[in-house]
Order: structure tokens, then sequence, then C-alpha cells
């Protein structure tokens, strides 16, 4: 089996770049995002891992919100990226074309795995052949590994607005535990320890600035230097942030609907069947 040179290398650039693990939101799975909201705010296309975000083929669970997916979107804009269905690994392409068959979208086909420079290449070039052209500011990419998916969308070059990487916690197979459970641990440290040193940090600059433009205006300046406080909120991704984005995209689960009055009582006279049958073998 080829080894992914792309995902072996990639914690070397979390080292230099801690943040290039942190998702742009995070959910339990896809049932939970609005995909109305997505495309209302702007967003045109998709990229779905298949390995544990949707499986080989699509559990019962999650049919109703990949149908949804596919409305919203068109299916020609949600596509399939995968290190083992349409890699390298995927010998004469059995795999992608089974799960093209079962998800009724595309899949790539790609030389380099994920997260790798030319795996985004092609992902790229695939939304910019289509009729209707998907810029990078446009893309939404959903997997459920940070070293992966989650990095591939953060490498993804930056425009006015980043493509969004959203993280899917629920794992349909399970696979990888240990490694799961330790990019798990280290996202959260790195929320902990530079995210919201971070943010603290521009919060206590900011109240200092604001502190500065009081004492000017009565000293009579006029000027009130922000660019530090600016610069420096711009460029992170903070927890704030990931709340307004969980407010805009993301919606609870309906509730389980309880059990009906028919079931019910079906349920209750064949308890009574079950006793009357007990009571006549022990007469």
């Amino acid at each position: 089996m080829p080894l992914n040179v792309p995902g072996i290398l990639a914690p070397l650039q979390f080292l230099l770049n801690p943040r290039i693990i942190v998702p742009g939101l995070s959910v339990k799975d896809i049932r939970h995002l609005n995909f109305n909201a997505l495309k209302k705010a702007g967003y045109r296309g998709i990229v779905f891992d298949k390995d544990n975000c949707l499986a080989n083929t699509l559990v019962p669970e999650l049919e109703e919100a990949w149908k949804e997916c596919r409305q919203t979107f068109g299916p020609k804009n949600v596509l399939v990226v995968s290190n083992s269905a349409g890699s390298k690994r995927d010998a004469g392409g059995i795999q992608a074309k089974s799960v093209r068959h079962h998800l009724g979208v595309p899949v790539l086909f790609h030389a380099s795995m994920k997260p790798g420079y030319s795996c985004i290449k092609q992902i790229r070039s695939y939304f910019r052949s289509l009729s209707d052209p998907v810029n990078d500011d446009q893309l939404i990419v959903v997997g459920d590994r940070l070293f992966t998916d989650i990095v591939m969308a953060n490498r993804f070059p930056l425009p006015p607005h980043r493509t969004l990487g959203v993280w899917t916690t629920s794992v349909w197979v399970r696979e990888a535990t240990l490694m799961r459970f330790c990019e798990r641990k280290l996202l959260d440290g790195v929320k902990k320890w530079i995210i919201a040193r971070s943010k603290a940090r521009a919060s206590k600059l900011a109240a200092q600035a604001k502190e500065d433009d009081v004492n000017d205006k009565f000293s009579g300046k006029d000027e009130v230097k922000r660019k530090t406080v600016g610069d420096q909120s711009q460029e992170e991704i903070t927890e704030g942030e990931e709340a307004v984005l969980r407010r805009a995209f993301v919606h609870p689960l309906p509730p389980a609907l309880p059990p009906s009055r028919k079931n019910g009582a079906l349920r209750t006279l064949v308890n009574l069947v079950k006793s009357a049958t007990v009571l006549l073998r022990r007469s």
C-alpha cells in the first residue's frame, strides 16, 4: 500500500503553524449542517471525504442530509475526495465507480494523497472547469481527520475569505482510533494555549487602544492607532468566530419522534398474549 507522504509531512507544518489543524466549524455529522444557509452565504461547492464522513454506501442516518446537500448545491458541485476511492490505492478505479454509483456525485481521481498541494491543485482545477466555475472562497471542505481534511482546507490559497473547513467528529467505522485521539488532544491544546491566549492579548490591546483613544481626545489628538490590534484580530481564527459560524450554518437535529399509540397498543397486546401463554403453561 502506497505511503501517504503529504499526510506524514503535515505534522511538520503543524510544528511551524499549529493553527493549520484548526477547523472553521466543528459538527457531529453532516446532518447538523444547514446547506441552504451555506448556499445563501455564497458557498457554491463542497468537497467531502468518504471514509467515516460518508462511508462507502451512505448510512441510513445521513440519507436525508445528503439528499438536501445534492439538491442545494447540485450534484456536479459536490465532489468526493478520498485517500482510498479515486486515489492511487484504488486499482482500476473500482472503489471510485462504486462510490459514484451509490452517492450520485463525482469522485476525484488524484495521484497525490490528501492533504498534498497537488491534490489541492486538482480540486481547484475541477471546480474551475465547471460551466459555472467555483472560486476557492466559495468552497467548503468536510472531513473527519484534522491532519488530512482540515489541513487541506487551510492550505488553499487565501483570497479575501478562506475556504471553509468543516470537521465532523462522529465515526461510522472504528479505525485509526489512536490517531483520532491524538488529533483531538492537539486541537484542544492549540485552542487553549495558542488561540485563547492570543485572543486575550488582542482583547487587552483593544482595551488599551480604547483607553488611549479617550486620552488622545482629551489631549486634542484625533488620530487613533489601532493597526496592531486590527491586524492581529484578522489573522487568527478564534473560538468566537466559530461561534458566529455555528449560529449561521448549524442547526440541531430534530427530536426523535415518540412511539405512536398504535405501536404502543400493539406492544401491549403482544405482552398480554405472552403473559397469558405463560400462565396457561403453568396451569
